[in-house]
């Protein structure tokens, strides 16, 4: 029975060890049988392929990834196509906005979405609050800059200017009061302006007690000094009359209807001042010069500078001044409208 038991376990190692070579010299016979490539050339054939093939049968759904740039991949666009995979295109930079479909019908978008440029994405990263402190930073700087233009522009402005274009004739059909301006005079440009409310009460009459004038260059040569006076001699902003009248016939717009004047102290605000160019104590002016100054008073009355009740004053009636001349004085004090009250100065 030993003899038997050791013939069959040496018949069963045997078998194994059979069994294994058999196995072992198939696999090298698999791996001698593997294709390895070198130098190839390949001629008279179209169809030539290297390699193994992949075959799938039924439908397949690949996902495909496209990157704008490999070094940033939270920049992306993700659609459902029949491209196996996604590569890197440094090329690559979305403007607009991405269509897909679904491969089979090109008229069938199954997805449309933005693609961000930086901006786009900086905007929606940030907060409201974010936001609106840069748009406050940027729109301090400009606000700041139109009010000091505004500033600058409106620091040094000449007085209203009116236009006297459409005077109304007086007297006689063939003469109407010229009223010259500012600009005509080739005034300076006031260095403050107080807005004069309207109408006012008072007309003061007074005389400049310079020289006379009786042509308009001449009279407008003499306005140009008294201003220049009354700046640098008296420190005044600007000339100080209202409106002077010369010998010409013609009115000379100084401070004018809408502006406060530097006529008489705490007056200047209440009234509006004509002062007849030259001086009156013994001549009385010409007939040109009153009826230039009583029609600059109607014309007052109709544009609403001067109230319809208003009271004529001259100035040695207000203060200690032997303005506008004793001549000149009792012509005035026979006028319409004019008051014999001395007022002091102190009422109003």
């Amino acid at each position: 029975m030993s003899k038997l038991a050791s013939v069959a376990s040496s018949t069963s190692v045997s078998d194994s060890e059979e069994e294994q070579d058999t196995i072992c010299n198939q696999l090298y016979e698999i791996s001698e049988d593997q294709p390895t490539y070198g130098n190839i050339s390949v001629a008279g054939s179209s169809d030539v392929h290297l390699g193994s093939r992949t075959f799938y049968q039924g439908s397949v759904t690949i996902n495909q990834v496209l990157y704008e740039n490999l070094k940033n991949s939270q920049r992306d666009v993700t659609s459902v196509t029949n491209v196996t995979s996604g590569n890197g295109n440094e090329e690559f930079v979305p403007d607009q906005v991405g269509e897909v479909n679904d491969g089979n019908d090109p008229g069938n978008i199954i997805q449309k979405e933005t693609l961000r440029t930086k901006g786009t994405r900086w905007l929606r990263s940030s907060s409201t609050i974010q936001v609106l402190r840069i748009s406050f930073l940027a729109t301090v700087p400009v606000l700041t800059l139109v009010i000091l233009l505004v500033m600058l522009l409106t620091k040094n402005q000449s007085p209203v200017q009116f236009d006297y274009s459409t005077e109304l004739p007086v007297d006689s059909p063939t003469w109407k009061l010229r009223v010259v301006s500012r600009k005509e005079w080739s005034a300076q440009t006031a260095k403050e302006v107080v807005p004069l409310k309207l109408p006012v009460r008072y007309v003061i009459i007074m005389h400049t007690g310079s020289q006379f004038c009786s042509d308009e260059e001449r009279c407008k040569e003499i306005v140009r000094r008294i201003q220049i006076s009354h700046v640098e001699s008296k420190g005044r902003s600007d000339i100080g009359y209202s409106f002077l009248v010369g010998g010409d016939g013609n009115a000379y717009e100084g401070r004018g209807w809408f502006s406060v004047g530097s006529q008489v102290a705490k007056f200047d605000d209440i009234c509006i001042g004509i002062a007849f160019i030259g001086t009156f104590d013994v001549e009385s002016p010409p007939y040109e010069q009153l009826r230039a100054a009583q029609e600059l008073i109607k014309m007052g009355v109709n544009l609403g500078a001067i109230s319809p009740d208003y009271s004529i004053y001259t100035e040695r009636q207000l203060r200690l001044t032997n303005s506008p001349g004793e001549a000149l004085y009792n012509i005035v004090k026979t006028w319409d409208y004019f008051s014999p009250i001395i007022m002091a100065q102190s009422s109003h």
